[in-house]
């Protein structure tokens, strides 16, 4: 009686197991449909960026390159929006979205740590802010 009973309940968590994989793996096809822009003039970059003497990540996104330039500015630090890609990608049609892990953030974070991140003073996020726009705007 124990025994079938193990069997059975390793067998169920087995088939939970599976099916929780099939299942995400079902998610991960269907976000990458969803986020696949294919258009003859789009892009997709994701790369770092020497801004304000730090390597800073950037997202850049679009259905046509000549759409509008749109920078999202997220509240951070310690936030990245890059989590939203799926979210906005209906945006993408009507612009050019670029997504900043700014400093003391997302990828940005990880590449220089806390302390190469340097000052996260409010004149500071002004001047990278101004910096990665001129960047963009090249």
């Amino acid at each position: 009686m124990f025994v079938k009973l193990v069997i059975g309940t390793v067998t169920t968590l087995a088939l939970l197991l599976v099916g929780g994989l099939a299942y995400r793996k079902e998610r991960q096809r269907r976000t990458t449909r969803a986020l696949t822009i294919n258009t003859p003039n789009g892009i997709v970059e994701e790369h770092f960026v020497r801004v304000g003497g730090i390597d800073q990540w950037i997202q850049i996104r679009g259905e046509d390159r000549n759409n509008p330039v749109m920078l999202i500015l997220h509240g951070g630090p310690g936030w990245s929006n890059s989590t939203f890609t799926l979210p906005l990608r209906s945006w993408e049609k009507h612009f050019t979205v670029v997504q900043w892990d700014h400093r003391g953030t997302g990828k940005t974070l990880r590449r220089n740590g806390k302390p190469g991140s340097g000052a996260m003073t409010f004149d500071c996020r002004v001047s990278d802010g101004i910096e990665l726009t001129e960047f963009l705007r090249q």
